[in-house]
């Protein structure tokens, strides 16, 4: 990733989070409500097929997410003065530039 990028280029990245510590359950307490809001009211026309639900399903057992601190330490250790920030709804990003 560091060579591929030209110098002045910005990589981003936006990634699910594994729960921490109990910081990260005093969040879904505003999280999983939101959530819930956002499906019932931004979904509520859209129907997945049963060909979706299965992948996500199946996408769902296999994939590991990381913990914020292991995010952190994982993107400042290989990308220097990266900016790894947590977001509401079980997600955090690193923006990193060349």
């Amino acid at each position: 990733m560091k060579t591929t990028l030209k110098l002045g280029g910005k990589l981003i990245v936006l990634d699910l989070l594994e729960h921490e510590i109990v910081r990260d359950s005093l969040s879904d307490v505003i999280a999983v409500p939101l959530s819930w809001i956002f499906q019932v009211f931004r979904n509520r026309r859209i129907r997945p097929t049963l060909e979706a639900v299965e992948a996500w399903r199946e996408h769902g057992r296999t994939d590991k997410y990381l913990t914020q601190s292991q995010a952190q330490q994982i993107y400042t250790e290989v990308l220097t003065e990266a900016i790894v920030r947590k977001h509401l709804l079980w997600r955090y990003s690193v923006v990193w530039e060349k």
